[in-house]
């Protein structure tokens, strides 16, 4: 049985001073005002044009990683900035080099000028968002239906959270029959897995679900071999689950209940495979016509989506992330994320806290116009239409499978969950982690 190990923070050592001690360090770091430019004062001086604390930090550990510099002091204008500048940092430091033969190990070493000595809160935000992309960056072959969900079960015993995991019977038994069908052309076995925390009196409850395609190569509908080359990311949002889990447990957070679901399979071409033309009875009793084998995602979200409708209807809000259409990126880039809901007031929750993490959402209609297209000639509804608006055609299926649609939002996060520049991102964990801890009052960041 394979088991997974990660490695966290190996280059970078951050130390918080009271004041400026005599240390030996090869460059100072002051934010120069945003109306000044980028200068270059002296080799080991610099002067930095900034519009906020993390663009800042982005160009300070580039600068640091170019001229490889060992000790670096950093100065900050605004002390309340100093967690997200700890977090960026060990953000841009991160790197995913463990299956080379060859590393170039370099430590780096920061001392920043803080009258707040705690740094640990940045220091488990980071590592539950680098946990996030490494489970993202894991090659195909390491990351599959039981090894992510035996992550889950990993993260479950050292918190001592709940967990249900579903095996390939038992949901043949509920009636997870859209998710199977995708799963079908696989020899990999799936997995549908719950993973549980409450404490307290909830001020808010939650539950985050991931779209977990450990791997996606469209099914008899296959994709090109451009289209497959990154398909390893497919999990990318089972990994923004398993990073919050990663953080809420180390945080150990009180008065809160939240839920994380995923439903893991691969999407392969076989004898086995559903076929375009394919029926298949999803969860909440909808009949789905499969035009489309490579519209997969959204038949697992949609039994997954109906399960909870059905058990977990206390819940505030189901926010589902899910790297899901093309068509997002088509529309909004690769620096922005997609939400759909009906619910203005949860949109602006999710656009604010993003913009807290550096993490961009753009809201997206639900055109009720492009949901007649949903209608199938020989079932209830159909899992793709024409190619126009296919991002929401995407989420209006899913909001067939949704009892609540004012409870729910659909991110789609297709173009911002992996950069081939930086590799994944762990996109969507930094927003729902503030979200939680500005409602909890656990620190202060946000409102």
């Amino acid at each position: 049985m394979l088991t997974l190990n990660f490695k966290l923070f190996t280059m970078i050592n951050i130390k918080i001073l009271k004041e400026k001690e005599d240390i030996e360090y090869n460059a100072i770091f002051e934010p120069a005002d945003i109306e000044n430019d980028f200068l270059f004062v002296e080799p080991k001086t610099f002067l930095i044009k900034w519009t906020n604390v993390r663009d800042y930090i982005r160009k300070v550990s580039k600068i640091v990683k170019d001229f490889k510099f060992n000790k670096v002091l950093l100065s900050l204008k605004d002390d309340e900035n100093l967690t997200f500048a700890i977090e960026e940092l060990y953000y841009q430091h991160y790197s995913f080099d463990k299956y080379k033969s060859k590393i170039n190990n370099f430590d780096f070493n920061y001392f920043i000028i803080s009258k707040i000595d705690d740094n640990n809160l940045a220091k488990i935000i980071s590592e539950g968002v680098n946990y996030t992309r490494d489970l993202v960056n894991e090659p195909p072959n390491k990351i599959y239906p039981e090894t992510l969900k035996m992550e889950a079960e990993k993260i479950a015993k050292n918190y001592n959270f709940e967990i249900e995991v579903f095996d390939k019977k038992e949901l043949e038994r509920m009636g997870f029959n859209a998710f199977l069908a995708v799963a079908s052309g696989s020899d990999k076995e799936p997995y549908f897995v719950h993973i549980g925390y409450k404490n307290g009196n909830p001020k808010l409850k939650i539950a985050i679900v991931g779209k977990a395609l450990t791997f996606d190569s469209g099914g008899l509908n296959i994709k090109t071999y451009e289209g497959m080359l990154d398909m390893k990311i497919d999990m990318a949002g089972a990994g923004v689950v398993l990073g919050l889990f990663d953080i809420i447990g180390k945080l150990k957070l009180k008065d809160i209940e939240i839920h994380g679901f995923f439903a893991a399979c691969e999407n392969m071409p076989s004898g086995k495979a559903m076929k375009p033309g394919d029926v298949v009875k999803a969860y909440n009793g909808k009949t789905i016509e499969i035009l489309n084998t490579d519209a997969e995602g959204r038949l697992t979200l949609a039994d997954v989506l109906s399960y909870i409708s059905k058990h977990y209807k206390h819940l505030d809000y189901i926010i589902d992330f899910a790297t899901l259409t093309g068509a997002i990126v088509v529309a909004l880039g690769e620096y922005r994320a997609g939400v759909f809901t009906p619910n203005s007031d949860l949109y602006n929750k999710i656009e604010y806290y993003g913009s807290l993490a550096d993490e961009n959402y753009w809201l997206m209609p639900l055109d009720e116009k492009i949901a007649q297209k949903l209608k199938s000639k020989v079932a209830d509804i159909k899992n793709t239409g024409d190619r126009w608006g296919g991002a929401i055609f995407a989420a209006l299926f899913l909001r067939e499978f949704v009892e609540e649609p004012s409870k729910w939002a659909h991110i789609d996060i297709a173009g911002v969950a992996y950069n081939n520049e930086i590799g994944a991102t762990g996109f969507g964990v930094r927003t729902i982690t503030y979200w939680i801890l500005d409602t909890l009052k656990f620190s202060k960041i946000g409102g």
